[in-house]
């Protein structure tokens, strides 16, 4: 455990009200209390099956969730590809756009580091 000050300044500091934060080794729950309390929804899970489980429902009694949660309608798998394959869509064209530019540069030209032409090369 640790003291609810430090879950809420952290809380504060890297999220906004209405996000969700995640909550990966639950223990006692005290991140998902601060975070109710502050206005965000909070997901946990805990590995030790039903150790921490008395101590989280006492710990959450009369904190409400800050949203409601919709039941998934699609499996973590299903999730997992469909936003990489967003992530991919939306990004930014890189460097292989301006190799067409590079393609129309004479080829008996030596260029310097400094991307001025020198003197053509002669054949």
């Amino acid at each position: 455990m640790f003291p609810d000050e430090l879950a809420r300044r952290i809380i504060k500091m890297f999220s906004y009200e209405g996000e969700t934060i995640l909550d990966p080794f639950l223990g006692s729950g005290t991140t998902i209390k601060i975070a109710r309390e502050l206005g965000r929804d909070g997901v946990g899970y805990e590995r030790e099956d039903g150790l921490y489980k008395a101590t989280i429902a006492e710990k959450l009694k009369g904190t409400e969730p800050a949203t409601d949660v919709e039941p998934a309608t699609e499996g973590v798998s299903e999730f997992s590809k469909r936003t990489l394959d967003e992530l991919k869509a939306n990004q930014p064209k890189g460097p292989e756009a301006e190799t067409d530019e590079l393609e129309k540069l004479p080829e008996n030209v030596i260029y310097g580091t400094d991307s001025r032409a020198a003197e053509p090369v002669p054949s």
